[in-house]
């Protein structure tokens, strides 16, 4: 089984064609302990990962802070999207030829359209930029997948969500399923200021009781990892 997951894991995050370490690692843990699921009261459904290419227009774009665009694609021509769960996300295919991994952050499994967030990273690699300076409302543009490295997981014990900045973006649709079925489950989400902390009005609208805000300018310190964690039990 361990070798079957590590031949068929996905493919390089920065557009290279080796593999990328970072999502082999997500993919084989989230193959080797989904079996852990099968006991609970709710098993998340899994989708087949798609191969085929897709074309998608551009029909909304947000700030959602001064370095975060959001961006909402439909069919060209008002169909279905592909099926997806939430952890997901799509290869889009720049216009340089650049291929870059995006974690769909819209309503979970909604297929009349997708919604991904991409942060701007002035010292990066340029996928970013070119994403921010690319696409705009009425454009077009191609992607591979949904493919999934990162499913929810879930059993009877506790679930506590940490999130930090752009990372919120595979973790909002887990919460709102979470919410969904009446899991226990908590969130802490942390980040430099509110204004730096993309989508977190949707992540304590789905239930503010159960969601800590940790913003830094507010706190006067960064959070540690005892702090994030404070409350965690062994059931978590």
């Amino acid at each position: 089984m361990t070798q079957t997951i590590w031949n068929t894991r996905p493919a390089d995050l920065y557009g290279r064609r080796k593999r990328d370490r970072m999502y082999t690692a997500l993919y084989g843990v989230g193959s080797l302990f989904g079996s852990f699921a099968s006991a609970s009261r709710w098993t998340p459904e899994r989708v087949s990962p798609v191969q085929r290419t897709s074309t998608a227009v551009v029909t909304k774009r947000e700030m959602l802070t001064p370095d975060v665009v959001a961006l909402t694609v439909a069919d060209q021509h008002g169909g279905l999207l592909p099926s997806w769960k939430p952890g997901a996300h799509i290869d889009v295919r720049l216009p340089s030829g650049r291929r870059r991994q995006y974690s769909l952050c819209g309503t979970p499994g909604r297929r009349t359209e997708y919604r991904i967030a991409v942060r701007r990273i002035a010292d990066g690699c340029g996928g970013s930029i070119e994403m921010h300076d690319s696409y705009q409302v009425g454009d077009v543009f191609e992607f591979e997948g949904p493919r999934n490295a990162f499913y929810l997981v879930t059993d009877e014990r506790e679930v506590l969500f940490v999130i930090g900045g752009i990372g919120v973006t595979p973790v909002l649709p887990m919460i709102q399923v979470a919410q969904r079925h009446g899991l226990n489950w908590r969130a802490v989400y942390a980040g430099r200021s509110r204004d730096y902390m993309p989508l977190l009005d949707e992540v304590v609208a789905v239930a503010p009781d159960r969601v800590t805000v940790w913003a830094d300018d507010e706190r006067g310190q960064i959070a540690t990892a005892a702090q994030l964690l404070a409350g965690a039990g062994p059931a978590t």
